[in-house]
């Protein structure tokens, strides 16, 4: 198409069909969508509101470049409305990002703030729940140590009625022991024959003093002289021999017994005489054994008595042991 052409085409826009320039007849197919023609206040009812095909007759040594050429420029024009709108599409969504972003900020701004309030309400609450354990830890504290020295005086008193009830026991055990204790005893000396050449005899009591009765088993007797003044048995001299005849019988604190002693040798004139002027001493001594019958406990009684010639009935017991045989 020529410059001349074209202007033509402008300048008349009603011209619908172009005069072809050569017989060669070309249809542009990218032209059927073309608006129509007839104004928008035009009353007219019978319009072709078909597509008007435009006819263009290009010179057929114009028409290869010509058609390529448009066909470029419909094709950039297409990708450029495209783009545009893509581009305008873009910025819309960017713009509706930006808004979305700012409220999301805001929206965080505001969650921080919520968060901070929150931390410092956290803040004051641990603070005040430091205060209310700190107090409750002295409240503890305080009443531990009085449970602690209500206890200690509880134990304390615990133990002390222990230790009297320990030492009553132990009083009560000594007591009974005491109150069981088999022990006996020599008393009431009195010569029944005291004279010169002549085997002393002498009669004397064997006493329970304690509450249970005792079995004596066997014992030993004798006689033998001393000097009265200065003399400090530690325990008893002599010959002492069996009782002529050895019997066992019971002891009981409510029966004693009276025991009969003859000696085996006789008194020579010389110690009856310094017997008599208190220049020498008498002494009668014994070894006695016998048994708890309540525990079985074998026991042992030893005894020296210094006694005083007739017709005076005087003694006096110079050593004494009652003690357990092992």
């Amino acid at each position: 198409m020529t410059e001349e052409q074209k202007d033509n085409s402008t300048d008349n826009p009603s011209d619908s069909i172009i005069a072809p320039v050569s017989t060669t007849e070309y249809v542009d197919e990218t032209a059927t969508n073309i608006p129509e023609t007839i104004p928008p206040d035009s009353k007219t009812e019978n319009v072709n509101k078909e597509p008007i095909q435009v006819i263009v007759n290009i010179p057929k040594e114009e028409n290869k470049a010509t058609i390529t050429a448009n066909k470029i420029a419909i094709v950039g024009t297409i990708i450029n409305l495209t783009l545009a709108g893509m581009t305008y599409l873009l910025f819309q969504k960017t713009i509706e990002a930006n808004k979305t972003s700012q409220l999301a900020l805001k929206e965080s701004a505001r969650a921080n703030d919520i968060s901070a309030q929150a931390l410092a309400d956290s803040r004051r609450a641990d603070s005040v729940s430091d205060i209310k354990d700190s107090i409750s830890y002295t409240l503890t504290k305080s009443q531990y140590e009085n449970s602690r020295k209500k206890d200690s005086i509880n134990i304390a008193m615990t133990k002390q009625s222990v230790e009297t009830q320990i030492n009553s026991i132990k009083e009560t055990q000594t007591q009974f022991q005491l109150e069981n204790l088999a022990y006996i005893e020599c008393t009431d000396f009195t010569f029944k024959t005291f004279e010169s050449n002549k085997q002393p005899q002498i009669l004397f009591r064997i006493s329970n003093v304690g509450k249970v009765p005792v079995k004596i088993t066997k014992f030993k007797l004798g006689f033998f002289y001393k000097p009265a003044i200065g003399y400090n048995p530690d325990g008893y001299l002599g010959t002492l021999i069996y009782d002529p005849y050895p019997t066992s019988f019971y002891v009981t604190k409510e029966s004693p017994r009276i025991q009969n002693f003859t000696g085996f040798d006789k008194i020579p004139n010389a110690q009856y005489d310094a017997i008599s002027k208190e220049e020498l001493g008498m002494f009668f001594c014994g070894e006695i054994q016998y048994t708890n019958e309540i525990n079985n406990k074998k026991m042992k009684y030893i005894f020296n008595a210094l006694l005083e010639p007739p017709p005076s009935k005087e003694y006096r017991i110079v050593y004494l042991s009652n003690s357990e045989v092992k």
